[in-house]
């Protein structure tokens, strides 16, 4: 988490992750939690595979990730977010390759898919409540300086792939919230979240795509971006 704030407030977002950390572990969706993921000041949206690791079995973790990590969890507060459906499996894996960094917040689809819900196959309480949050950020964006389009909010409503990860109404930031992704569908027209697309990470070296080097560079350059998108934030 920032290194800002008095030390009470640090240990009060200390003890809400955990609560939200056991909480989405049990299931909860995140509409049951809003308070809760408002407290942090400065969320970070980070995607889990092909980011932080790839996304075969097994696991093989992005060798760049936990310092990318550690730079982010300088400037805010990261929500590491999945379509993944085990939150164990995850949470064991980042435990054990050092990237679960202080207050970090990990949420899979369970935790969040209701925020898809003008698709089919989800319960009617959980199109209650995605139109409930959509109806109060539709509200909230208007008295924006720089509210997104009212088009992105619509679309964004109708129903959208949980990869998407349309999240900006759990969060009810006057800014963008930053969502690093290595899809496009989730940095591109995500209405009130700052899209930064970043490169795939696939742990082989293909010998039938010699240009293929990752060397974690896009990660470094979107720390940036967030450290300089908050450093804004406070000066407006």
């Amino acid at each position: 988490m920032p290194e800002t704030g008095s030390p009470s407030e640090k240990q009060k977002l200390s003890e809400i992750a955990k609560h939200l950390n056991v909480s989405f572990k049990q299931g909860r969706p995140a509409y049951e939690l809003l308070p809760e993921i408002r407290a942090f000041p400065k969320p970070i949206v980070i995607d889990f595979n092909n980011v932080l690791a790839n996304n075969d079995d097994p696991l093989i973790p992005n060798p760049h990730a936990s310092a990318f990590l550690d730079k982010l969890n300088k400037v805010g507060n990261i929500f590491i977010v999945t379509t993944a459906t085990s939150w164990d499996l995850v949470n064991k894996f980042l435990a054990d390759q050092k990237m679960l960094k202080k207050d970090t917040v990990l949420m899979v689809a369970d935790n969040y898919q209701f925020l898809a819900s003008g698709s089919e196959g989800y319960r009617d309480e959980e199109v209650t409540q995605a139109n409930k949050l959509w109806d109060e950020y539709s509200a909230f964006a208007k008295v924006l300086s720089n509210p997104p389009a009212e088009g992105q909010i619509k679309r964004s409503r109708s129903g959208t792939a949980l990869a998407k990860k349309h999240l900006a109404p759990l969060f009810l930031k006057p800014f963008n919230v930053p969502i690093i992704d290595d899809a496009g569908m989730a940095t591109y027209d995500n209405p009130g979240m700052l899209g930064i697309q970043v490169d795939k990470f696939m742990p082989v070296f293909y010998e039938d795509d010699p240009d293929y080097n990752y060397d974690g560079s896009t990660l470094n350059s979107a720390a940036a971006i967030v450290e300089e998108h908050y450093a804004g934030a406070a000066r407006s």
